[in-house]
């Protein structure tokens, strides 16, 4: 595949990391099947693709996980941000590319947005393989990853490593490595992710280790997936908001007025996938488990005048679901990652954020907010995660140790940390005199549900199929409730 000539045109976004973290051996050109409003965006400059991969989505190439900002004169925003993209490839090229990352387990990578010369949209893409030169040490672990994993396939169907024949000698342990996509100290990494690693390496009676990695700089909740699909990473934590059209179904327990903890929400969904009504969702990845975060209140730089009306105050919003929410309560959303919030409240370009009170402590945003308003109205779902591939592959005592650390139980234990955690910090708020923490009233809360059931409409709305799959939910949260 010849490398495409670039018609110079005006670059929109454009990813300068690509080529540091992928050895690049050809790349192509793609059309984008863009709305307008997308492309006036791209135009002012406001697409992001830092995070962003290309996919494959029935049998075409899809960009995924690019930020493009919404247009603000247009009506509602004009478009998702974080959307899937149609690339527009001839099809023996598509053939081509695919067959490079299904059957070479190489990467399809986003490298810029431009304007040719005409002012047409069009994608740079690149194909290659992951690479740290930056970090020498990360890449002398994949190799030895690479080595350990062969001679343990090799020795488990000789039944010779666990058996140890050879004068009672043992195999090495298989090293997997676990990002966490947290900064190093955080509470869930310190008092959940950590110490659930050393209890999987213990139970494994030396068949495995797990290599913790912490850092966002490491892995995002936006490039984790295909990270771990690409077996950089053997296990790790995503939201499902960060692996955009992969998990529509799954993030029923994100919804905001149908159960009121992480743990009904995450105990709900893990055994709604275990009905089998979330199969296509996960035909390559293997939750070992399963999350709906505690729900998000609103967290203000000033007093809402009133609770019935948001009356246009703009409101940093996670995801789609947030979106939705927050223009059914009268609010204006602003579509950012959690790490921008801070600066967006410091610098007044918003005036809350529809955030958990877990996010609040991680982000340090009490030093930004000082009126609170405790509610339910959406959160985030996601699972800790293995490719199928790589934990079909693994021996049978590491399968064992790891199918003894996931599940219904260990999902429940993540949610009941995540609870607690909230918790922590509605507390630590309601104890500071520099804070206001709002209550509803229940009769207020009786009028704002209306409203979340239209927002829910809206979302399923854009989810085709999903009614069946949320009447179950709700179902199941119900037998959760019960005790059942």
């Amino acid at each position: 595949m010849a490398r495409k000539k670039d018609p110079g045109g005006k670059i929109a976004a454009q990813n300068r990391r690509a080529r540091y973290d992928y050895a690049i051996t050809e790349t192509v050109e793609a059309g984008l099947v863009l709305t307008g409003s997308e492309v006036k965006s791209l135009r002012a400059g406001k697409g992001n693709i830092n995070e962003a991969y290309a996919g494959a989505r029935d049998g075409e190439i899809y960009l995924l996980n690019a930020h493009i900002s919404e247009y603000t004169q247009a009506r509602g925003g004009g478009h998702e941000p974080l959307r899937p993209r149609k690339l527009l490839l001839k099809k023996r090229e598509v053939a081509k590319l695919l067959g490079a990352v299904q059957r070479e387990g190489m990467t399809l990578v986003p490298l810029k947005i431009y304007f040719n010369e005409r002012g047409i949209a069009k994608a740079e893409l690149g194909l290659g393989r992951g690479r740290k030169a930056h970090d020498r040490r990360e890449r002398i672990k994949e190799r030895d990853w690479q080595r350990q994993k062969q001679r343990l396939l090799r020795a488990s169907v000789a039944v010779l490593a666990f058996l140890g024949i050879a004068q009672g000698t043992r195999a090495e342990p298989l090293t997997l490595r676990f990002a966490t996509t947290n900064p190093p100290g955080t509470g869930v990494n310190r008092e959940f992710y950590h110490p659930w690693a050393e209890r999987l390496a213990g139970s494994s009676k030396g068949a495995i280790a797990i290599d913790v990695r912490d850092g966002a700089n490491i892995a995002s909740i936006t490039n984790v997936y295909p990270r771990v699909m690409n077996d950089v990473f053997q296990i790790g934590v995503v939201l499902f908001r960060g692996v955009s059209g992969k998990f529509n179904f799954s993030e029923v327990s994100a919804l905001p007025f149908i159960s009121e903890s992480s743990e009904v929400a995450s105990v709900a969904l893990w055994r709604l996938y275990n009905t089998g009504m979330l199969d296509k969702e996960y035909d390559e990845a293997i939750p070992l488990m399963l999350i709906g975060l505690p729900h998000s209140g609103l967290h203000m730089t000033r007093p809402l005048a009133s609770l019935d009306d948001l009356a246009g105050a703009k409101i940093v919003t996670p995801s789609q679901l947030s979106s939705i929410t927050v223009k059914k309560l009268g609010g204006t959303p602003l579509t950012l990652g959690s790490g921008e919030t801070y600066e967006a409240l410091q610098r007044g370009t918003a005036e809350g954020a529809n955030l958990s009170w877990n996010a609040v402590q991680a982000f340090k945003l009490a030093e930004v907010t000082s009126w609170h308003l405790d509610a339910s109205f959406s959160t985030a779902s996601g699972m800790v995660f293995m490719a199928r591939k790589t934990y079909n592959a693994l021996p049978d005592a590491a399968k064992a140790a790891i199918d003894a650390n996931s599940g219904e139980a260990a999902t429940r234990a993540w949610s009941r940390w995540y609870d607690m955690d909230n918790d922590r910090g509605r507390q630590e708020a309601k104890a500071s005199p520099k804070q206001t923490v709002v209550v509803p009233l229940a009769s207020q809360i009786a009028k704002w549900r209306p409203i979340m059931e239209s927002a829910i409409a809206e979302w399923a709305s854009s989810r085709p199929g999903v009614d069946a799959v949320l009447a179950r939910y709700r179902e199941l949260v119900a037998d959760v409730k019960a005790g059942r």
